[in-house]
């Protein structure tokens, strides 16, 4: 559901919410906006008539890395933790280490490179999605391969970036 340029995930609320009340809309668009995590578990409500009630349950989102460049691993690593609602919860140089990392962390979304060392991100995507449908997995490229681009989002990839796209590009993905 959107809200102005805010956008609430799947998942995020629990309890009942009236769309048509903007008071209530307007504390959760705040609260998510603003990536305060203490607000998790908090319980919500509102003081008109409408007397909806929600709880958030997490207003961050939880981002793993598999990426074999070491400078391209810490500057998306320092981007996400530098960023109010977003939580990187591991790196992984290889696809194996991921295989390990990932199932083990639950992360919301992964950060995949396209070509890793010994197993590609593909086959790592498409194995992770088999554990853990639920997965967002966006695949980093460092060119628009239209061929590589499609099997990876046969093999379950949620979407593409260039690895050369700007900062709030990879937000806006990640989100």
């Amino acid at each position: 559901r959107i809200m102005g340029k805010a956008s609430i995930r799947p998942g995020l609320l629990t309890g009942t919410v009236s769309p048509t009340c903007a008071n209530v809309w307007r504390a959760l668009v705040d609260v998510v906006r603003s990536g305060r995590s203490r607000a998790r578990g908090q319980a919500f409500g509102c003081c008109c008539r409408c007397r909806p009630t929600f709880t958030l349950r997490d207003a961050m989102i939880t981002v793993a890395i598999v990426e074999d460049n070491q400078t391209v691993r810490h500057t998306l690593g320092e981007l996400i933790e530098a960023t109010p609602g977003y939580r990187g919860v591991c790196t992984c140089a290889t696809a194996k280490e991921a295989m390990v990392e990932i199932p083990r962390l639950k992360p919301e979304v992964v950060l995949m490179d396209i070509h890793l060392p010994g197993e590609s991100g593909i086959s790592c995507t498409a194995r992770l999605k088999a554990r853990m449908p639920e997965l967002q997995v966006i695949i980093l490229t460092v060119y628009k391969d239209t061929e590589l681009i499609l099997r990876a989002l046969k093999a379950g990839a949620s979407g593409y970036l260039l690895k050369r796209a700007q900062t709030d590009e990879v937000l806006r993905a990640i989100a």
